[in-house]
Parts: structure tokens; C-alpha cells; sequence
């Protein structure tokens, strides 16, 4: 074998994310790179160089002594920052300009379906009632998002040009375009008091676990338009404190919540937000890609092969998350300190799966898969 070994290792029953299909795909395009899905008794664990993972159990990493590099499928890398025996080597990132236009997509399609009472016109039709009610303007909707990085900072925009008025809060200062943004401890209240609508897209850290719970939903806008304040959860699922948002929607205190993440997932079927009056859900699935990052990962692990480098090293020192598609990161972790920043381009290619699902007060969203963009691949 002339190169390295790419092993594929996902901790994941779902559908979109069958490790079969991901091998598949990695070795559609990886030529005469091997390619082994993992376990595999009958692997060499020397011969592995790369490793593409989702949510691997902590531990399983550290078993290939010549590991260069570590691909992570998805955006965010809390999984494996938990994993205390991660292999000292560059952990890249998939951050590819597409899956933020889909978490993009994803966010304001929920902001308009709480915005134009979408939900209350459906349920108006099942009743075969005709009753229109007022709508009101989007300059008269406060959205607030929380969580002002690449995905945050896009979404919103995009809801600004919409009209809406549209605030920001994040740990650090953040500038954006005609976007009032705060940011610390110290001005979370002012944003959360004028926010009719809260988005987040905040990463998961020690110090945001649990941070939308009671205390923050009792913060928000008490004079929405919208009745009682609507939350958007398009981060993480440690980010919410899942017994509070089903009390806040039994009490009024929300009025509704787009949820596209949960602590556990699937969720258990004696779980109370398949069944609640006030939020039917479907099975939670996150904006999705798969298309690009394949491509790319064979590419990354070929221009890192060329010249002896090992895989990181056009991007600075070895201990640092690069992205997948060479943009900025304002992140940090326990075992890579600092800000994490990407190193060059990585992948051309940028097409991606969407499934979403919607929490609400009314009625529920089942998943709406997109078929994979495979013209791009195969002009790319």
C-alpha cells in the first residue's frame, strides 16, 4: 500500500450518518489510499495514518502509533476535547462554506415560521377555520442570536436583510454590519430583554453546558409580538436544559421552541417532547453534510504526503484545529489553547445533506432530506 491508511470511525446508527456509506464515498475518491472501516481485527494499527471520526468513543484513538492526522465529520470537536487520551496530532475541522448556508437556511426558515404564524395557519387548516390574524411587520421582531462565529454571524445577516431588527451576543466583541452586537457577562440581560426570538449557535464549552435554561427564558422579551418569546436551538444539545424548556412551554413562559438538537439522541420514545401539547417532535436531525468533506480529506492527506509534511504544518504548529475550508475560528479547548486557526484551503468541493427538525407549541416538522449534490462532486 503507497500511502497511508484512512480509517473511518463513527459512533452513529442514524441513517445520515452510516459509517458504510461514508467508507463508501471515501473510497469513491481516495484512489489508491486505503480506506478500512473501524473495528477491523485484521487491521495493522501501524498502517493507519489518518483518521476520519464522528463521536468516537475516547480511547479508540489512541490505539494507531503513526497517526498524522484527525478528520472530524462535523463542525463541532466537543466530543473528542472530552477525550483525555487524544493523540497529540492536528485535528481538522469540517468548516465548509456550505454547511453554513444550510445552518443559514435552517435558522431562517424557523424565524419565519414562528415569524408568520405558520404554525397557528396549519392548524387553522386541519380545523378548516377561517381565521386570519394580524400580522405584524418583521422590523417589529426582535431576533437575538447567541453566538456570533461563522455560522451566527451568517445567519444573522441574512435575517437583517429580511428585515427583522436583529442583535447579537457573544464572549468576546463582534462587529457585524447593521447587527447591534454585546458581548460578556456583563450586557447578556440588555440583549436577552429586547430578544423576541432567541437563536443559538453558540459552541458547546464548560462554560455554556446548560446555559438556556429558566433563568435566561425568563429574560426575554415579555412584549413580543409574537404572544411569549420563541427559542431556536441550531448549536448544541448540551447547550439546553431540557426539563426547563419543557416546564417554560407547560407555563407560558416560551411560547414555542425550534429544538435540532438534544442532550440524547435519538431521543427515548417515553421522552416527553414526542408527545408534549405543546411540541411535537420528530427525530432530531442537525444540518448535515456529507458531499465535500470526503473529497477534501483525500486531498488534505495527499498534499500532506507530498514533500514528507505531516499534515497541519502549512497551517503553523502541529497543535491546532485547522478547518476544512480555510476560514477562521474563534475557538479554544483545554488540550490546544489559544485561538484556533485554519492553515490553507482545503477542499473545493462544499455540497451537504439537510434534515432538519422543528420543536414547536403546535405541531412538528418531520425530517426533509435534500439529495446529495453529487453534480458537484463529480465536476469538481
Amino acid at each position: 500500500m503507497s500511502k497511508g491508511t484512512l480509517a473511518v470511525l463513527i459512533n452513529s446508527t442514524q441513517q445520515n450518518w452510516l459509517p458504510e456509506r461514508w467508507k463508501a464515498r471515501f473510497e469513491a475518491v481516495c484512489g489508491d489510499r486505503g480506506v478500512v472501516l473501524l473495528p477491523d481485527a485484521g487491521l495493522d494499527p501501524a498502517e493507519v495514518h489518518y483518521a476520519a471520526v464522528w463521536k468516537p468513543v475516547p480511547g479508540d484513538l489512541k490505539a494507531f502509533p503513526n497517526l498524522r492526522a484527525i478528520f472530524n465529520l462535523g463542525a463541532g470537536v466537543d466530543a473528542l476535547m472530552a477525550d483525555n487520551s487524544l493523540p497529540d496530532v492536528p485535528l481538522v475541522r469540517v468548516a465548509v462554506p456550505d454547511l453554513t448556508n444550510r445552518m443559514t437556511e435552517y435558522v431562517v426558515l424557523h424565524v419565519l415560521m414562528h415569524h408568520r404564524q405558520e404554525l397557528y395557519l396549519r392548524q387553522s387548516q386541519r380545523e378548516k377555520l377561517w381565521a386570519p390574524r394580524y400580522q405584524w411587520p418583521a422590523s417589529a421582531v426582535t431576533v437575538g442570536v447567541m453566538g456570533l462565529g461563522t455560522l451566527g454571524a451568517d445567519a444573522a445577516d441574512v435575517l437583517r436583510r429580511l428585515g427583522f431588527r436583529v442583535t447579537g451576543w457573544s464572549r468576546s466583541p463582534r462587529t457585524i454590519e447593521g447587527v447591534e452586537c454585546f458581548h460578556g457577562a456583563a450586557q447578556i440581560d440588555a440583549f436577552l430583554g429586547a430578544t423576541d426570538i432567541l437563536v443559538a449557535l453558540l459552541p458547546l464549552t464548560p462554560d455554556t453546558h446548560g446555559i438556556l435554561n429558566r433563568d435566561v427564558f425568563t429574560k426575554l422579551n415579555r412584549n413580543s409580538p409574537l404572544g411569549a418569546p420563541v427559542l431556536i436551538n441550531a448549536g448544541r444539545g448540551g447547550l439546553q436544559n431540557e426539563a426547563d424548556i419543557l416546564a417554560c412551554l407547560d407555563d407560558g413562559t416560551l411560547g414555542a421552541a425550534s429544538l435540532d438538537v438534544f442532550v440524547e439522541e435519538p431521543q427515548p420514545k417515553d421522552s416527553r417532547f414526542w408527545s408534549h401539547p405543546e411540541g411535537a417532535a420528530d427525530a432530531a436531525q442537525r444540518c448535515r453534510h456529507r458531499r465535500g468533506c470526503d473529497l477534501g480529506l483525500r486531498r488534505r492527506a495527499d498534499r500532506a504526503v507530498r514533500g514528507g509534511r505531516r499534515a497541519g504544518e502549512c497551517g503553523g504548529p502541529g497543535k491546532r484545529v485547522l478547518g476544512l475550508a480555510g476560514t477562521t475560528h474563534s475557538m479554544s479547548s483545554r488540550r490546544r489553547p489559544g485561538p484556533i486557526t485554519t492553515g490553507c484551503s482545503l477542499a473545493e468541493n462544499r455540497s451537504s445533506v439537510l434534515r432538519p427538525t422543528t420543536i414547536d407549541r403546535c405541531h412538528g416538522m418531520g425530517p426533509g432530506l435534500r439529495r446529495d449534490d453529487t453534480d458537484v462532486l463529480a465536476n469538481s
